[in-house]
């Protein structure tokens, strides 16, 4: 074979190489994706077995079919971005209910952001079960998307929780106004029931010692009073991980209500005797002055 020939085909060859490795890394890169979508395991760039805080909060729950504070068939269950503006999520939200967890994979959610002015965003997760539960507590599990991967609990809704009986009568009847407009999704089958190791499986965020706020002065001479809601995430260690103003009746309040939110005291939430992030409802009163 002349030189010119060998050169040739050499050159052939190491095509025909370069072009199956190419094709074999897509086909492998492929398949890891679609398991990634199929078992839940984290896409290609993330670390293998690592979890992330979930960038999702669950704000609220509702019963649809039944009045609140009761078993239900249906229930609507709100997202609340951890950090940034309302925006649509894909994932699996675990829910325990009954002492039963269910896994339940959800579609194009829209969660709120941090403010009660976000809530007209609210795309919610409507849930229904085989028969009437009592839902104990739920958190975002899963989240897909480019940066898909199970995710450390960032704030589970715990019920019954006394801070959400004061939560802002706008999220409960956001969930009930927009649920009729979303698909139902099947509960599906349950895991099996576990017998909690200690009192509860799943306990709310709790206080120890609440701070107290005090009005600022020109309010007060103004005789201004309200509310002001503030809502505090709690980490497995009873800190106050995070904390921000959802309503207020007057700016000025939002400040002194804030700072009160943080320095209160809080024993953690758990779920299945295991202490976790939770969210608390700090509720600040300013009385009306005459």
């Amino acid at each position: 074979m002349s030189r010119r020939l060998r050169i040739h085909a050499l050159t052939i060859r190491r095509e025909c190489i370069t072009a199956a490795l190419v094709c074999a890394l897509t086909v492998l890169w492929a398949a890891q994706a679609a398991q990634a979508q199929v078992t839940g395991a984290p896409a290609p760039g993330a670390s293998p077995g690592s979890t992330f805080v979930c960038p999702l909060l669950v704000l609220s729950v509702a019963p649809i079919d039944a009045p609140e504070h009761s078993a239900a068939r249906e229930f609507a269950f709100a997202l609340q971005a951890f950090d940034g503006p309302a925006g649509s999520v894909s994932g699996t939200m675990s829910i325990l209910a009954d002492n039963r967890m269910y896994q339940v994979a959800f579609d194009r959610a829209v969660a709120v952001g941090r403010t009660s002015d976000s809530l007209k965003q609210l795309v919610p997760i409507v849930v229904q079960f085989p028969e009437a539960v009592t839902v104990n507590a739920a958190f975002v599990a899963f989240v897909r998307g480019p940066n898909a991967g199970p995710c450390e609990i960032a704030g589970a809704w715990i019920n019954p929780n006394t801070s959400y009986k004061l939560l802002p009568y706008d999220v409960i009847q956001a969930l009930k106004d927009r649920a009729p407009s979303v698909k139902p999704i099947a509960s599906g089958e349950p895991g099996p029931f576990v017998k909690p190791g200690c009192d509860s499986r799943a306990t709310p965020v709790r206080t120890t010692r609440v701070a107290s706020a005090t009005a600022p002065q020109l309010s007060t001479l103004r005789g201004e009073g309200g509310q002001v809601y503030a809502e505090v995430v709690v980490d497995k260690v009873g800190k106050v991980a995070t904390a921000w103003i959802w309503s207020t009746a007057y700016d000025d309040f939002a400040a002194p209500a804030l700072g009160a939110a943080k320095a209160t005291l809080y024993t953690p939430a758990q779920i299945d005797c295991t202490p976790t992030s939770g969210i608390y409802i700090f509720v600040t009163s300013f009385s009306d002055l005459p």
